[in-house]
């Protein structure tokens, strides 16, 4: 508690209002700082000293399983889901573009077992796919694609296309513009900008008499994928590999809802809190923070 003692007599007499001192005060506040009329609140209270330095919460240690299960799951409920779906139909990809700016962005998905994610990130902006297996890759092991598969015109029409024009194939009132954006569009937000990287988050499973072709799925959709998104941003994704379930038994809505695997989240805040740069973005792949960056 702050005590001041007032050792003049005369400014001793009792206080009245509109006297000199309510002046003073009245001086004080006229003077305040106005809090700008923006989205920005959280900038101008630290700036005034009211708020500490908001930080990245510390992820779990390598190896702790049951930690990042709980970490992914509370990421992913309070992040934007990508992945949108259209009741009683085949959904189409879903390709989601944000600048990184003076607000937070948190998106993710969860659920993979064999579908395929692109995350293509800069100090710009973030582009996130959802490629659905069913309606976007051929069926490597079967004569002919399955009619599924050519709903939106298999890879063709639900990947290649996608990323080089965007498309529009969700109902009114979805607004199409927000979930299915061309990278193309946005490659000045990626191409030669500080910060920049991608990844591919790929299936793989090891069960040959399951799955005759083994290793990672559709190897040569993955190749045009990559070989695509080079043209766009000028560099090539890396893939990283996740292990598919091999029945429902494995992977069903259950562990799906519960634990870290098939889930990918990406993160970003203006005030990160980080040493190496106030601004930060971070991508957390299963149970692994696969990459992180701040300026």
């Amino acid at each position: 508690m702050l005590v001041l003692i007032n050792l003049d007599v005369e400014a001793a007499t009792p206080f009245q209002v509109g006297g000199p001192r309510s002046v003073v005060l009245e001086q004080r506040y006229a003077t305040r700082p106005t809090q700008p009329a923006s989205n920005n609140t959280y900038q101008w209270h630290q700036s005034r000293g009211v708020l500490t330095e908001r930080a990245f919460d510390a992820s779990p240690s390598p190896g702790d399983n049951s930690a990042w299960d709980q970490y992914m799951v509370n990421k992913f409920a309070s992040s934007q889901n990508v992945i949108v779906n259209i009741p009683g139909k085949a959904s189409p990809n879903n390709a989601w573009y944000r600048d990184l700016g003076t607000t937070q962005v948190n998106l993710a998905l969860e659920g993979f077992s064999g579908c395929i994610t692109l995350v293509v990130m800069s100090e710009q902006g973030v582009y996130m796919t959802h490629f659905w297996e069913d309606t976007s890759f051929p069926t490597q092991n079967a004569a002919t694609p399955e009619p599924e598969e050519m709903v939106y015109g298999g890879f063709q029409g639900n990947v290649v296309d996608l990323m080089d024009q965007g498309r529009s194939d969700y109902p009114a009132g979805t607004n199409p513009q927000q979930i299915q954006e061309s990278l193309r569009a946005h490659q000045a937000s990626f191409m030669n900008q500080p910060g920049l990287t991608a990844y591919l988050f790929v299936g793989v499973i090891d069960d040959t008499t399951y799955w005759p072709n083994g290793g990672p799925q559709y190897p040569d959709s993955i190749s045009q994928i990559q070989q695509q998104v080079t043209g766009y941003i000028g560099i090539t994704p890396t893939i990283v590999e996740y292990n598919m379930p091999k029945d429902d038994t494995t992977f069903n809505d259950d562990n799906k809802a519960t634990t870290a695997l098939g889930k990918v989240v990406f993160q970003y805040d203006p005030s990160s809190g980080n040493s190496a740069g106030a601004q930060g973005y971070r991508l957390f792949i299963e149970r692994t923070l696969q990459t992180e960056h701040y300026w």
